[in-house]
């Protein structure tokens, strides 16, 4: 069964039914799970009821003449589509669900600014505020608009908190470097591989989609869920909250690039927040590299007013994986994270390495 979103409307079509079969539509909320006996409630005013043709088809036909958000919320603007071939309006075993996994589809507005969206899922695909320190955090990409090529490779960065994003903010990412991604034209884009593996770190975080993919926050470009989308737990206040003792400061680290040539120097950043989120300003942090052989251009930086701390590495050796540790003590407080590069070898394929 496939599906088209024109003018407005969306208009469904069919292959691989029973020929000369009558069948119902309906354009329902969608579900990341359809589970047998589940009553089908079309959304769009009523079922459309179709008749494959003798080949087991049917030309699209339209199933929703003015499609628009059931509300404000994140999950107002997805669907799905359900051929209810019993015509018993429910599903069961034998009906069919168009992109049983992830949504049919999504209604889509224009664009916003700063574009906000429900970004942290479990890896499964279900959005989440909340996680385990056990869990995987993936990321899953259902944007309010579209790029208007068809692909667009963007990297996905988790974060720590912020309780207020500024332009030209520079991403550090909790897990070393970001992932990369291509964002589809379609409305569900990659989440069955995790973005950060657990053990995860208590405390509060971001997610950012860096469209432009140029390291840093751009407000009415990159996609943020920084707690404000709609439908979020209020409670929250962040994009996501990892359970347990969240400490009074927390440090991250990460590099400019993830993968370079020898000889070429990259950005080693550090940020230190607070447990709420607050940037914390005029604290040394001191950098090592822990594997690898490279160069520091200064083991030391201070905390600017952003929170950021920045050195540069300059990669001395090619076809090595280097890992690179910044570490701060603030009183009684103290803390260290690592972020991953890759130089690459003659005639290497650039690929993504997981640490």
């Amino acid at each position: 069964m496939g599906s088209i979103l024109k003018e407005g409307g969306f208009w469904s079509g069919g292959w691989g039914f029973a020929p000369a079969t009558n069948i119902r539509l309906y354009v329902v909320r969608d579900r990341d799970f359809w589970e047998n006996g589940t009553p089908l409630s079309d959304v769009s005013g009523g079922a459309e009821q179709v008749t494959t043709d003798g080949g087991g088809g049917f030309a699209p036909v339209v199933v929703w003449e003015s499609a628009e958000p059931l509300g404000s919320g994140i999950r107002d603007r997805d669907f799905d589509v359900v051929a209810d071939v019993n015509r018993n309006g429910q599903f069961d075993a034998g009906d069919v669900v168009y992109l049983n996994i992830g949504t049919g589809f999504t209604v889509q507005g224009p664009p916003v600014s700063p574009p906000l969206a429900q970004l942290a899922a479990k890896t499964h695909g279900s959005f989440a505020d909340t996680f385990d320190v056990t869990e995987d955090v993936g990321v899953w990409v259902n944007p309010p608009s579209r790029p208007l090529t068809p692909y667009q490779l963007v990297a996905k960065y988790i974060v720590l908190h912020k309780e207020e994003w500024s332009a030209g903010d520079p991403l550090v990412d909790v897990t070393g470097r970001p992932e990369w991604d291509m964002m589809r034209y379609a409305c569900a884009n990659q989440y069955h591989c995790p973005v950060w593996v657990g053990p995860l770190r208590p405390g509060l975080y971001d997610v950012i989609v860096d469209l432009n993919a140029n390291g840093q926050y751009d407000p009415g470009v990159d996609i943020l869920d920084d707690g404000r989308a709609p439908g979020s737990d209020p409670d929250v206040g962040a994009g996501f909250r990892v359970r347990g003792d969240v400490p009074p400061l927390n440090i991250s680290v990460g590099v400019s690039l993830p993968a370079v040539n020898e000889g070429d120097v990259v950005n080693v950043y550090a940020q230190i927040t607070t447990g709420a989120g607050r940037s914390v300003q005029g604290t040394v942090v001191r950098f090592s590299i822990v594997s690898g052989v490279a160069e520091l251009l200064s083991d030391s930086a201070t905390t600017n007013e952003r929170g950021i701390a920045l050195v540069g590495l300059r990669a001395t050796r090619r076809n090595q994986n280097i890992v690179v540790r910044g570490e701060f003590r603030r009183g009684d407080q103290s803390g260290s994270a690592e972020a991953f590069l890759r130089v690459r070898d003659f005639g290497e394929l650039q690929a993504v390495f997981r640490h």
